[in-house]
């Protein structure tokens, strides 16, 4: 194990930290800087000269190579502290949906549908908890006997157990530590992505756009009873605690799927009722838009100012900025520069990023892809962009 990088006084960093992000995305006052946001996933793995599949089936691997991220580029904020692909938890079910390439240095995710059109109706009728465990999770796992699925079970229990285990000593190590705020500790899902992301699949949801219609309101509706209140009560923790601060809330892709009239039928009823949650609860939340948004920014305006940031992938930042005053933009560095450029390069369009979005300081800084693979970034570039933003991103 490397010893640990040691501060001075963590607890005052936490603090800082804490009250720059906050004050962003507030929009009431200038934070002291412009705060540094990580979105880097299993990069950070293949930037400690890990494999993939060696740190993500070794706990104490994993917490090497999260450390070794914030100890050797200092975010302020971490969008992924290594427990975002749970194999070990997922493989006590079986092998699981994702497949590691070490050799190609990547992982994928098989698209599945583990529920069939024709069973909305029990969806419905039963809920999505049992009908996710009596039935859907059966299919994806190919559960047959009862006393193997079981046992399965009660591995995947125990497993559960020591992935908790990992995520507690890695928000112990960050907050008390390094003086870093955990992002959040409940991400539950918009009624709409759980469908996408759990039970229909790219392929499934998008069919049933078409042929199931008629279903999609009161199954949005049976998923929501059961998210809505595990995200309210999340709100309450957060509230109180000092670690736990930022709420995050991923849209994934499934808005990329619809039309501005789908979108505005089957998800930002649910987005907005999440959003409001956050903002009567007088609180910052993360939410998370992978492809763009151009198409749907009348939704969008509708947030209310000061409440939530927004980690944008495909869109222009400077003209999301412009056209969304009431939301903080988060991201907005082009990755591929990181991953091609030289330092001068990198720098210089910090520069150019700084001039455009953080001018009054409403702007956290990040890189606007996922870091996933070795290629996707070079550590001196993500270091060196680290190190002109801090010293010239102070108001």
């Amino acid at each position: 194990m490397s010893e640990r990088k040691k501060y001075d006084d963590p607890g005052k960093l936490l603090s800082e930290r804490k009250e720059i992000v906050t004050d962003t995305i507030r929009q009431k006052k200038k934070p002291k800087r412009i705060p540094l946001f990580s979105n880097a996933w299993t990069w950070k793995i293949c930037d400690a000269g890990m494999k993939m599949s060696q740190a993500m089936t070794d706990y104490d691997k994993l917490y090497e190579a999260v450390c070794e991220h914030h100890e050797k580029y200092e975010f302020d904020l971490y969008i992924d502290m290594g427990a975002r692909n749970p194999i070990r938890y997922i493989k006590q079910f079986g092998e699981g949906l994702y497949v590691i390439d070490d050799k190609k240095n990547h992982m994928n995710f098989i698209d599945t549908t583990v529920m069939e059109e024709d069973e909305y109706p029990e969806l419905i009728r039963d809920g999505l908890q049992k009908y996710y465990f009596e039935k859907a999770i059966v299919r994806k796992y190919g559960l047959k006997e009862t006393e193997d699925a079981i046992q399965r079970f009660g591995n995947a229990a125990r497993e559960y157990d020591k992935l908790a285990e990992f995520n507690k000593r890695v928000g112990e190590q960050y907050v008390k530590g390094f003086g870093v705020p955990k992002f959040s500790a409940s991400k539950p899902m918009f009624p709409i992505e759980v469908l996408f992301c759990a039970l229909r699949g790219i392929k499934g949801l998008s069919l049933d756009f078409r042929r199931n219609k008629k279903y999609l309101p009161d199954a949005l509706r049976v998923i929501d009873e059961y998210y809505k209140p595990l995200f309210d009560k999340a709100l309450v923790n957060f509230k109180d605690s000092d670690e736990v601060y930022f709420p995050f809330r991923a849209t994934s892709m499934a808005h990329n799927m619809m039309n501005p009239k789908q979108f505005e039928e089957f998800a930002w009823p649910y987005i907005k009722s999440y959003v409001d949650s956050v903002a009567e609860h007088d609180m910052v939340a993360f939410m998370f838009v992978e492809g763009s948004i151009r198409h749907l920014i009348d939704f969008f305006q509708e947030i209310p100012k000061g409440h939530i940031a927004l980690l944008i992938e495909n869109d222009d930042p400077a003209e999301l900025k412009k056209l969304l005053p009431n939301v903080t933009i988060v991201g907005g560095f082009p990755s591929n520069l990181l991953a091609t450029g030289t330092k001068g390069e990198c720098i210089e369009e910090a520069k150019r990023l700084i001039d455009v979005m953080a001018y009054d300081g409403n702007y956290i800084f990040g890189c606007n892809k996922m870091l996933s693979y070795p290629n996707d970034a070079k550590g001196e570039n993500v270091l060196a962009v680290n190190d002109y933003v801090r010293e010239f991103g102070v108001f």
